[in-house]
């Protein structure tokens, strides 16, 4: 193998990579030897089986090394470059895909809406867009986590209460005399009533026809006074009974995607709160959420009576959690 020389140049945002051209010329310095042999050139000590080392003091041969120029032929296990990719995105229409992750697109969303805040004077609004733009950078920084997490505590630590708590602001009013109510909150303490309020949870994908959000049978998750008990090993969870259990407080969030989990599906969902059996979207007492929206309701219907459909020729992926008042 060949002994050769090679550097590396940066030109604007490109790296260049070169090798060091021999060339012949006379003399008897700074020339090269052969590993094996007299060999007094570079092609007889390759062919023999020899590596070419130059800065020999020695008077072998006229070879030498003189200018850089771009690598004229393929080395085996060569050179090794590692480097970051910046994607640089030209959008021509609206149906251009950007690529970024989940978290960044919605810290982009943030970040304009808080620009068109300070654009209007809105510095309160502002402000309440930019802590969420941070936010969602920070989740997707802690995305890129590779590894377990372990946390570490005492004898202290208590498990946390099972109430549901929403804080948040809202603005209201037009924008020549938009007031931002913060401090918002509609929260919910489990009872133990009956056998007591149970916690819901599901990624749920609303169907393109009415149907219970919150199916008949599914299995709850840890009710109200048995936080610390866990369930026997042998033992089984209980069960919503549609015609009786009723939601108490419940959170559904639009994510904005098809049931795949990653196709964009901005089209609304349609609830009821009176079974209604088709056609949401025409109904004049569903409740509308959009691409995005969260909602947040405390109620009193059993489960078979809260509906949902999606307007739309494709699934619509929410998430779905509820405290509900086990009748059993």
């Amino acid at each position: 193998m060949a002994y050769k020389k090679y550097a590396y140049y940066n030109r604007g945002n490109k790296v260049a990579i070169v090798e060091k051209e021999i060339t012949s010329g006379g003399g008897n310095t700074a020339v090269a030897h052969c590993t094996v042999g007299g060999h007094t050139n570079k092609a007889d000590c390759e062919a023999a089986g020899g590596q070419w080392i130059p800065g020999s003091s020695s008077t072998i041969g006229s070879d030498s090394y003189e200018k850089y120029v771009s690598p004229k032929e393929d080395v085996e296990n060569g050179i090794e470059i590692e480097y970051t990719y910046s994607p640089a995105s030209e959008i021509q229409d609206e149906s251009d895909v950007i690529d970024v992750t989940p978290y960044q697109a919605k810290a982009i969303v943030y970040y304009l809406k808080a620009k068109t805040a300070e654009d209007t004077g809105n510095m309160e609004m502002r402000e309440y867009f930019m802590r969420l733009f941070k936010k969602q950078l920070e989740k997707e920084r802690s995305g890129r986590k590779r590894g377990p997490y372990i946390a570490m505590g005492d004898s202290n630590m208590k498990i946390m209460a099972d109430d549901a708590k929403w804080l948040g602001s809202v603005q209201i009013l037009p924008d020549e005399i938009a007031k931002v109510i913060a401090n918002c909150n509609n929260n919910y303490t489990p009872t133990a009533t009956n056998a007591g309020d149970k916690w819901y949870f599901r990624i749920t994908d609303v169907t393109t026809s009415a149907t219970d959000l919150i199916k008949n049978g599914d299995a709850y998750l840890q009710g109200q006074g048995d936080a610390g008990a866990g369930t026997d090993a042998a033992g089984t969870q209980p069960t919503i009974d549609g015609a009786n259990d009723k939601v108490k407080w419940l959170f559904i969030q639009h994510t904005s995607l098809r049931d795949d989990g990653s196709t964009t599906n901005a089209d609304p969902v349609h609830i009821s709160l009176d079974a209604g059996a088709s056609e949401l979207s025409a109904a004049t007492d569903a409740i509308t959420l959009a691409s995005g929206d969260t909602l947040v309701l405390k109620l009193n219907c059993v489960t078979n009576d809260l509906h949902v459909e999606a307007n739309s020729s494709n699934k619509v992926r929410c998430i779905v959690a509820a405290l509900i008042n086990d009748a059993a």
